[in-house]
């Protein structure tokens, strides 16, 4: 297949399953964070206020970069409106969520072109094809969050820091560089990445005879251009760069990883051995989250095709391996723990997949692999998160194992309903995340586990929303009677009761 054919497809197929219904149809919890963050920091660098672009610990940069400027432009030109109104927002929300996926979508594209200089075109295709097919990646990528930039930001920078190492030139480390200053803009325990080059270095350094200059020149270049873009793309650092790390590594990594627990925990099975259910939490995660086929391609190179490995890929995929274990102690030991945080294992999982796709000869079972993918695709399509893996049992399954923690899949079907009944702008909802919700129902929304803190007495509003992975210890039975339940992809999802 040539480039340039092979370079289209997988933009296509990128676009077709990432942009259409994007926005309404699903709005991340924290949506109406990065809005408020991104204009936030867009306005405090049209203003020349540099220091206000700090909005976060994370920091978001990136994010804040494509939000905040579409969303400036938006506001120019339909005149000053209320963004957050419930006439503006869905014909909003997609602009500011696309420039998100577009970023996203060249990102992909670089990968497929440093990923083919690696490992050839036909398995870099097959590889990034792969990752594009997958329902949590796709989930993941149709919101406005860090997690899918992160993602593939990072893994840009791996692939081009193996490119150095193994073929030499300060261009691979330069890119590589760039890459990281990118992920760290993005989420800063991107960062982890460059601690994972240290390591990998010594070990050339110490098992394999590497020379000790090579490895300091190509950590040196790689971390220096790394902070360079990290200062240069983030305004807060040119007045003030100590102090504005200084507080990123407080708030993110001391007050925040290592000191916070997640609010709602990634597994909820094992809860009597704690050790063993955070050691655990993610690999079993995943088990739910990736689909039949992926996960059958990772135990069919286990058993079959890691042994047709040529030389050269088979150091590639043990950098892969590496990096995947390197990156799952990392995730695994903080007590912060957020299912989002395992997307990153997904690009390597994808290109081990490749491989054995690619070495299979009859290429009726790689075609019939993507068809399967795709058939799967379409079907959840789009409501990605609410895809569990069906020979695990799906969605119920899932549900008694794991927090599934995306409440808000398929929230515009719901507030839809809402909002066709009559009087619908004097509704009064609760509910949890409703911050995903108030801005695509015309009456309000209130969290239902702070209700009763917040008014001083028991929910009593006209409807209470629950889904299908959260308890009923917030509904007053006796005052509320179920109305109508909301199926996303073909599976009892949404609970609407109504109050008596």
């Amino acid at each position: 297949m040539e480039h340039k054919r092979a370079f289209f497809i997988l933009f296509l197929v990128s676009c077709v399953l990432l942009i259409p219904f994007l926005g309404y149809s699903y709005i991340q919890p924290t949506t109406d964070l990065w809005l408020l963050r991104s204009v936030h920091f867009y306005y405090a660098v049209k203003s020349y206020n540099f220091q206000d672009t700090y909005t976060m610990y994370h920091p978001g940069v990136t994010v804040m970069w494509l939000v905040g400027i579409t969303s400036g432009l938006f506001y120019k030109i339909r005149g000053g409106v209320d963004i957050f109104s419930f006439d503006i927002f869905s014909s909003y929300i997609f602009w500011p969520t696309l420039a998100v996926v577009m970023a996203e979508i060249l990102a992909l594209l670089l990968l497929f072109n440093v990923l083919k200089i690696i490992i050839g075109q036909k398995t870099a295709f097959i590889s990034c094809l792969i990752l594009v097919l997958e329902p949590f990646f796709l989930g993941n990528a149709r919101s406005i969050h860090m997690d899918t930039l992160v993602s593939l930001f990072s893994f840009i920078s791996l692939c081009y820091f193996f490119l150095g190492v193994k073929k030499g030139g300060k261009s691979n480390f330069v890119f590589s560089g760039i890459a990281l200053g990118f992920g760290m803009l993005t989420r800063i325990n991107a960062g982890v990445v460059f601690a994972f080059y240290i390591f990998w270095i010594g070990f050339l350094i110490f098992w394999r005879k590497t020379s000790l200059t090579i490895g300091l020149k190509a950590l040196l270049i790689t971390g220096i251009i790394g902070a360079l873009t990290f200062y240069i793309l983030f305004p807060a650092m040119w007045l003030n760069p100590i102090g504005t790390a200084t507080r990123i590594l407080k708030e993110g990594v001391f007050d925040t990883a290592l000191a916070e627990e997640s609010r709602r925990g990634v597994l909820l099975a094992l809860g009597g051995i704690p050790l063993l259910q955070k050691v655990l939490a993610y690999p079993i995660y995943l088990l739910f989250r990736i689909t039949p086929l992926l996960f059958l391609m990772l135990g069919v190179f286990a058993i079959w095709g890691r042994k047709r490995l040529e030389l050269s890929e088979k150091v590639f995929i043990r950098y892969l391996f590496a990096f995947v274990i390197y990156y799952y102690l990392f995730i695994t030991i903080p007590d912060k723990q957020i299912f989002r945080y395992a997307l990153p294992l997904l690009p390597a999982l994808a290109v081990i997949a490749g491989f054995t796709l690619t070495k299979l000869t009859k290429k009726g079972l790689v075609v019939g692999y993507f068809a399967v993918q795709l058939v799967l695709v379409l079907y959840y399509y789009p409501n990605f998160f609410a895809f569990f893996n069906p020979l695990l049992g799906g969605i119920k399954t899932a549900s008694s194992y794991i927090n599934l923690n995306q409440d808000a899949t398929g929230y515009a079907v719901v507030a839809d309903y809402l909002n066709r009944k009559e009087g619908s702008d004097k509704l009064t909802l609760a509910m949890y995340d409703s911050n995903s919700f108030k801005m695509i129902f015309k009456g309000q929304s209130f969290m239902i586990k702070t209700y009763e803190s917040q008014f001083g007495k028991k929910v009593d509003t006209d409807y209470i929303l629950f889904p299908i992975n959260m308890g009923l210890e917030f509904l007053p039975k006796d005052m509320y009677n179920l109305e109508k339940i909301f199926k996303v992809a073909g599976a009892d999802y949404y609970f609407l009761y109504r109050r008596i």
